[in-house]
């Protein structure tokens, strides 16, 4: 889908395959010559949400899927994590909660610019997100959900 949609990966179910998706994109993100950009990589995870801090948003690159802890933990607290756009979703969408932007588009540098502008507003609705959609309260309602949906056919 993500081949047909954004031209990313193989479009033929190629079996294993190594993709570089990140460090794709972390080139390209460094390459904006506007939009400030620092790569948080191997360090404890104390130090890690330390240095998170110091940043209005971050962004969020996928290794094979958008489905990282980064966007737990920077809804957690409150910050704003930019994702990759994506076919993916949740079972309660994200897509209103949290921005995502196209890497290959030729105005990402100026989408990313006016998301780091509104990070507060971006902040408050991951926020929201993750207190509504990302607990474990609503992670067990969903799977309960499922589970009656296909209860019939287990």
């Amino acid at each position: 889908t993500d081949h047909k949609n954004f031209g990313i990966g193989s479009p033929e179910d190629t079996g294993w395959f190594e993709m570089h998706t990140r460090a794709n994109i972390c080139k390209h993100l460094e390459s904006l010559k506007n939009v400030s950009f620092k790569r948080l990589d191997k360090m404890d995870y104390m130090t890690y949400m330390n240095e998170t801090l110091k940043f209005k948003t971050q962004f969020s690159p996928p290794g094979v899927s958008e489905y990282t802890c980064r966007l737990f933990d920077s809804a957690a607290i409150g910050q704003c994590a930019i994702l990759r756009k994506n076919s993916y979703d949740f079972y309660d969408s994200w897509k209103s909660y949290l921005p995502e932007v196209d890497i290959k588009n030729s105005n990402v540098e100026n989408n990313i610019i006016k998301i780091i502008e509104d990070y507060k507003t971006w902040g408050e609705k991951a926020l929201f997100y993750f207190e509504n959609s990302l607990t474990s309260k609503r992670i067990f309602e969903v799977f309960n959900l499922e589970i009656e949906k296909f209860k019939g056919e287990i």
